[in-house]
């Protein structure tokens, strides 16, 4: 609830981590695209992608990123690499990234999310894990609440939610939100 920009980049710099995982808001500003930000409290704090360009551990093994917030794939689109932006710019060696290219919604993007975690617990690459992911993904909210209980019960919320909900998380609009940078 209460982070501190050094204390974010504190943790960010961690090599103890093998995923670093942010499930905020992102923001993107189409005008100025330098200014990209990612929410670190729930204040407002945000972390500017200067502030931690270039700070992920050089570790032997790879580490993953994920940002499951709005625009945090979103890039500026000159030149030939996409480096403006966060999930972009802060893929590298030492990291790959996962974020989505545009505004998502609350409960398909946290059903993701589950089957992300899902599948990266299985020991599958974390690119694999991504595909699987959003092949998970693509079928209606009360059928992904149901897949969700036939792996882990009844007893969470975001199950109870999805079960009822009236929408189709088949559309390249809901699905298709998410990139993977390496």
């Amino acid at each position: 609830a209460n982070c501190s920009l050094e204390d974010f980049i504190t943790a960010y710099q961690d090599p103890s981590f093998d995923i670093f995982w942010v499930m905020s808001h992102g923001e993107f500003d189409h005008w100025s695209p330098k200014d990209v930000k990612l929410q670190i409290s729930h204040e407002g704090l945000s972390v500017a992608l200067e502030d931690i360009w270039g700070k992920a551990p050089p570790e032997k093994f790879r580490r993953l990123l994920v940002l499951n917030v709005c625009d945090g794939a979103r890039f500026e689109e000159r030149g030939l690499l996409p480096k403006i932006g966060l999930a972009a710019g802060l893929a590298g060696p030492e990291q790959a990234t996962i974020s989505h290219l545009w505004p998502v919604m609350g409960f398909p993007s946290a059903a993701f999310g589950v089957y992300l975690a899902h599948f990266l617990v299985t020991d599958r690459p974390y690119f694999e894990a991504y595909q699987e992911a959003i092949k998970a993904l693509q079928m209606s909210a009360v059928s992904v609440a149901d897949d969700l209980r036939n792996h882990y019960g009844n007893e969470f919320e975001l199950v109870q939610k999805l079960a009822n909900r009236d929408e189709d998380y088949s559309t390249m609009q809901v699905f298709g939100s998410a990139a993977f940078y390496q």
